[in-house]
């Protein structure tokens, strides 16, 4: 089920086959339960070694400068943000292949689903019948929970979005007599198997959405889940983000890694397209200062790996522009005072 790490995932699978349960005899084995307490130790005082550095760094900044210009607008004074009719989401009526509190690690959801589900599984035999997923956000898991609340957030400033896109393409049509009004373009960067992509297509049926992966199987995956749940607006291209050169409106990113949110948001600039991001895996920044992409230190396209391509170098160098870090020039400039800044070689950072 959706949160499932390996080991829990192995559990699942073993209890559903008739198997007996691998973890059953973990806490009669002192040892495991002491060495797994070890860890959670090591991890919580990394934990706490890291925020003590982010405070430290904190407190040497200033207050960054006004917008005079008023053009950053405090998110919780848009309407959108204060809630109202509809809400950004009613996922009563999404499909089981589209919500992230019930996505399975094998694609098929439909199977997990009651009989009375609306979708008929892609490919293979039916999954064994579970009990069928609650519907009520506040009743699910907590992971759950946070995985339909990101979309929620999403759908909330992509309904903002889409509208103001759609009210200036409205304006060109007919100012341009006998244009026709063409629908709106949403690319998912690193979109995965479609835990982002899928959700927000079924919100919104009138826009097109394009998501951008790197690895072949999750880009499968995805598109078995958008035919299980019957959506004809969602398509594929199994490419890394920095060579994705399609012309677009929106860009989104849920959890880009690292610098794979800046060549995200690069690809925005690059289009002219709006944009809204939740990045993550701070730590993979490094790949920038190695001089790497979104993926690796080395500059390679990584959707090759595999293939004939790969076996030549010249074929998949990627040459992408290359990243500076921080990327606000105003942070750039606190952390430089202050002795703390590390940056890749390459353009300067963003105003």
């Amino acid at each position: 089920a959706m949160g499932s790490g390996s080991r829990s995932r192995r559990r699942e699978e073993a209890l559903h086959a008739g198997e007996p349960d691998p973890a059953a005899g973990d806490a009669d084995d002192p040892a495991l339960v002491a060495h797994r307490a070890h860890k959670a130790r090591q991890r919580r005082r990394k934990t706490e070694r890291r925020h003590a550095a982010v405070e430290a760094i904190l407190a040497r900044l200033t207050v960054p400068p006004a917008d005079a210009s008023g053009a950053f607008a405090p998110v919780e004074e848009t309407a959108a943000w204060r809630g109202g009719d509809p809400p950004p989401v009613d996922w009563s009526s999404m499909p089981a292949s589209c919500d992230p509190a019930t996505l399975t690690h094998d694609g098929l959801e439909a199977a997990v689903a009651s009989a009375d589900a609306r979708e008929t599984p892609v490919g293979g035999a039916p999954a064994p019948a579970r009990s069928k997923p609650k519907t009520e956000t506040r009743d699910l898991p907590l992971r759950a929970r946070r995985k339909r609340w990101q979309v929620e957030s999403f759908a909330t400033v992509l309904r903002e979005l889409l509208e103001a896109r759609r009210q200036e393409a409205s304006r060109v049509s007919e100012i341009e007599s006998g244009v026709k009004e063409r629908p709106l373009t949403v690319v998912d960067f690193g979109a995965g198997s479609g835990a982002l992509a899928l959700p927000l297509a079924a919100r919104f049926p009138d826009a097109r959405f394009v998501a951008v992966e790197m690895k072949r199987r999750s880009a499968d995956l995805l598109l078995q889940r958008a035919k299980s749940a019957g959506l004809e607006n969602v398509r594929t291209r199994v490419c890394m983000i920095e060579t994705f050169d399609e012309p677009f409106d929106v860009g989104v990113a849920l959890h880009a890694c690292g610098n794979a949110t800046d060549h995200a948001l690069l690809r925005c600039v690059e289009q002219s397209a709006a944009f809204a991001v939740s990045p993550c895996c701070v730590g993979k920044l490094k790949f920038s200062l190695a001089g790497g992409n979104s993926f690796c230190e080395k500059n390679s396209d990584w959707t090759a790996k595999g293939t004939e391509k790969s076996a030549s170098s010249e074929d998949t160098n990627l040459l992408c522009v290359s990243i500076t870090h921080p990327r606000s020039r105003w942070l750039f400039d606190q952390l430089s005072r202050g002795g703390g800044a590390g940056s890749s070689s390459g353009g300067g950072a963003a105003e």
